[in-house]
């Protein structure tokens, strides 16, 4: 924790005191999920013998669990562990399966896009293929205006050989 953080705990601020059992909290799951790629037999044997995540409580239990009744007995601290070990394998399995649903939405977008990619690319590859040479295209350019310039001339000419009502 930063070095306010750490004031404001020893001064007794609640909010800081839940932020830290939350990051205790983060830390034991964390350590209970390397854990069970260890082994989940370890794991059960060091939870039980290991002690409340803020270190203030003695054997007795939390102020909590001496309120409702509860035993801090090493059975009750391995079910508990149980819980949580099984919590996590559920999340772990909802973030699989989540994963595995958004991968197969993007993969019916892909093979739907798929298709039109490879119609726009085949038509690009015969543009290109069949793209004209400059000059050519200059030329038809230019055959137009020499159209005009000639039917234009053959227009004027024909003009004059007409007489005044015929034009």
């Amino acid at each position: 924790l930063p070095p306010e953080a750490k004031a404001q705990w020893r001064k007794g601020d609640v909010t800081t005191i839940a932020t830290r059992w939350r990051c205790s909290l983060q830390v034991r799951l964390r350590n209970q999920h390397r854990a069970m790629a260890n082994g989940l037999e370890r794991t059960q044997r060091r939870r039980i013998s290991r002690p409340h995540p803020a270190g203030r409580y003695s054997e007795e239990g939390t102020p909590e669990m001496q309120d409702s009744g509860v035993g801090n007995s090493r059975s009750t601290r391995a079910t508990s562990g149980d819980m949580t070990t099984r919590i996590l394998e559920a999340s772990d399995l909802r973030t699989v399966n989540t994963m595995a649903s958004a991968a197969k939405v993007r993969s019916k977008k892909l093979a739907a896009n798929k298709d039109r990619l490879n119609r726009l690319l085949a038509e690009l590859e015969e543009l290109c293929v069949g793209s004209a040479d400059v000059y050519e295209i200059e030329e038809q350019i230019s055959m137009p205006e020499e159209i005009y310039r000639a039917s234009d001339a053959l227009q004027a000419e024909l003009e004059l050989d007409l007489e005044g009502e015929e034009r």
